[in-house]
């Protein structure tokens, strides 16, 4: 799977960059193809540690064992997630496009959103519920939406500031493991998969589809865009709190 999502991020976002050469659009095609590679590398890297923390609970204990891991539909949807998103990446690091090529990022996370909205269902439906999916699927919607926002920010669609919901993820993690290494307390276990995280993490999604298709005024998306991260940031400043035994989870955990 690793193998063949690399072939396929090198075909097509060389494919993509490409058209350079065409009247649509100035992209530099070595960065393009770097930023893809690069971000296809860090879904890899995800898969893989998450099959490494997933093995134990499976009994598996072979040289190599997660080639012999069974990833199931849901879970290569999941994957496909991060495959798009990571030929999103490529237009992170190019020149803003033109003409049709300027819809490509919006229709890649447009694709990339429903994939969130359906693998949760098959994986229901195939009885592949299981703790590899959720890391793999919490982790894809992170990635998702930094790449995005970077995007969004490099061809001025959203505003700089938005960088910091993009980032929330993952400066939520670096602050754990900062108080792990400080001997401070943590409680992860606390937390809980609320149905107001997940319906605010679709606002995000939604946000980020119309910012990254060239219709709406920039300015307009720049007062949508920070009027919906507000609750979102608050969603994790109330994590925060409850993480460091600040805070006790409260609400009713997602059905």
């Amino acid at each position: 799977m690793i193998v063949l999502g690399l072939v396929g991020v090198l075909g097509a976002s060389l494919g993509i960059a490409r058209l350079r050469s065409g009247p649509f659009v100035a992209l530099f095609p070595g960065l393009f193809v770097v930023g893809s590679v690069l971000t296809w590398a860090t879904v890899s890297g995800i898969l893989l540690r998450a099959i490494a923390r997933e093995l134990p609970s499976t009994g598996v204990s072979a040289p190599r064992p997660w080639w012999g891991l069974s990833l199931g539909a849901a879970n290569t949807l999941t994957l496909t997630r991060g495959w798009l998103v990571s030929l999103l990446a490529g237009f992170a690091l190019s020149g803003q496009a033109e003409g049709p090529l300027s819809f490509m990022p919006g229709m890649l996370y447009a694709a990339a959103a429903l994939s969130d909205r359906y693998d949760g269902i098959l994986a229901r439906r195939l009885g592949q519920v299981t703790a590899l999916g959720r890391r793999l699927d919490v982790s894809m919607d992170a990635l998702g939406l930094l790449v995005a926002s970077l995007v969004g920010a490099r061809w001025a669609r959203l505003p700089a500031w938005y960088l910091v919901l993009g980032l929330a993820y993952y400066l939520f993690g670096i602050g754990l493991w900062a108080r792990r290494r400080l001997g401070l307390p943590v409680h992860p276990e606390r937390l809980r998969p609320y149905a107001t995280a997940r319906f605010f993490a679709g606002v995000q999604m939604v946000v980020c589809v119309a910012a990254l298709f060239p219709v709406l005024s920039a300015r307009w998306m720049a007062w949508v865009a920070s009027a919906a991260m507000v609750p979102t940031l608050g969603l994790f400043a109330r994590d925060w709190l409850i993480v460091i035994g600040r805070r006790q989870p409260i609400g009713s955990p997602e059905r």
